[in-house]
């Protein structure tokens, strides 16, 4: 069994002005209604900075991190996660995070037992949410990538 920490702004949808925002809007049109509160809070943050002719902007000086670290999982995304990470439950093909095998290689399958996503907790400033994994013989770098790409969805 694994066990993965994520704080629950990793769940934050783009921006609208995020390049990734406008291939979804492309791709997925009406995504953004099924995000709403989550997009709604990404969307309130102060613009960065303008950048001076020879000086690199801090990324850190418009206080972002500071007020995503605020930001507390509303309980239609922490559903909306949930849903996501059932679907992996039972036997899947990994190939794409099986390196040098091919798609139709028995030895990259593997059997999901349980998938549990826990309520948020709060630590610190951060609200985290623990990610428990419990599967046939995962190896760590596959377990990151489908977290990484969970999040994502």
């Amino acid at each position: 069994m694994y066990e993965y920490l994520l704080p629950s702004y990793c769940l934050l949808p783009p921006a609208s002005t995020d390049p990734f925002a406008k291939t979804l809007d492309e791709t997925s049109p009406g995504w953004r209604e099924v995000v709403k509160v989550p997009a709604e809070f990404v969307n309130a943050a102060p613009p960065p900075p303008e950048p001076v002719e020879g000086e690199t902007i801090d990324p850190k000086s418009r206080g972002e991190f500071e007020r995503r670290r605020g930001w507390r999982c509303d309980p239609d995304t922490l559903a909306r996660f949930r849903e996501i990470i059932a679907v992996y439950k039972g036997t899947h093909n990994f190939h794409n995070y099986t390196v040098g095998k091919p798609f139709n290689d028995n030895s990259v399958k593997r059997f999901m037992i349980s998938l549990d996503v826990r309520d948020p907790t709060v630590y610190g400033d951060i609200e985290w949410i623990s990610v428990r994994i419990h599967g046939q013989s995962f190896m760590l770098h596959q377990i990151v990538s489908r977290t990484v790409c969970w999040h994502r969805a």
